[in-house]
């Protein structure tokens, strides 16, 4: 399936964004929309059976760890890990729905046998249960205090030299490492292994949120 990305969910205050603001005020822009949208779509997995439930928040978790991955020069890295293990997790759980949605959304209805419909209702249970014994709805809410609490900042002379400057530094280095690692795909991609295509695909999407994130803050508005 394609992937498909809607206007918040969730109102989220968020403060004026554009050309020239800093470094750890655009990271906490992205950080409040991202957490924003992973709560809203993890409270819609626990709640309704809507395949777009499991596929959402997934597409936010990654676009997190992307965030997380491009503001690690301001960032400190043992808690950005402790927080990109958590997504990952929290990731690879939701998957196990998103994997079962899409071959079901595949099949005629027909061939989905009632034993099938049964197991696919058990699995969608089992992942609530596991996401709710590891208090996954807490990931957004602890992920946001500790960013307004500066708890994930760096605060070294060179790292507060960062973050108080424009965002331009840390984007332009962040876009160019991202294009630089899908540009060295030189291979026919149609006749790429299925796994190395995958994972090509995966840089792209690195390079399209990348591309997203720092579009509002690169680009004056109306231009």
């Amino acid at each position: 399936m394609d992937e498909q990305v809607d206007e918040p969910v969730a109102a989220v205050e968020l403060a004026e964004i554009g050309p020239g603001m800093t470094a750890e005020a655009a990271f906490r822009h992205i950080a409040q929309r991202c957490g924003a949208e992973i709560d809203a779509h993890l409270a819609f997995v626990l709640d309704r059976d809507d395949p777009e439930g499991p596929h959402k928040a997934r597409v936010w978790l990654r676009r997190l760890v992307t965030a997380l991955d491009a503001f690690g020069p301001i960032l400190k890295r043992r808690a950005t890990a402790g927080l990109r293990d958590e997504a990952k997790a929290i990731f690879r759980e939701l998957g196990k729905l998103r994997d079962r949605d899409v071959m079901m959304a595949r099949l005629d209805a027909a061939d989905v046998s009632p034993k099938l419909r049964d197991a696919s209702a058990r699995l969608r249970e089992k992942v609530r249960m596991r996401l709710r014994e590891r208090n996954a709805v807490l990931f957004s809410p602890v992920m946001l205090r500790a960013v307004d609490e500066g708890a994930l900042f760096r605060t070294g002379p060179a790292a507060l030299v960062l973050r108080a400057g424009p965002v331009d530094d840390i984007a332009v280095e962040a876009l160019d490492l991202a294009w630089e690692t899908c540009a060295k795909q030189k291979a026919d991609l149609r006749r790429l292994p299925p796994e190395v295509l995958h994972g090509f695909r995966k840089r792209l999407k690195t390079l399209r949120y990348l591309s997203e994130f720092f579009a509002p803050f690169l680009i004056a508005q109306g231009a």
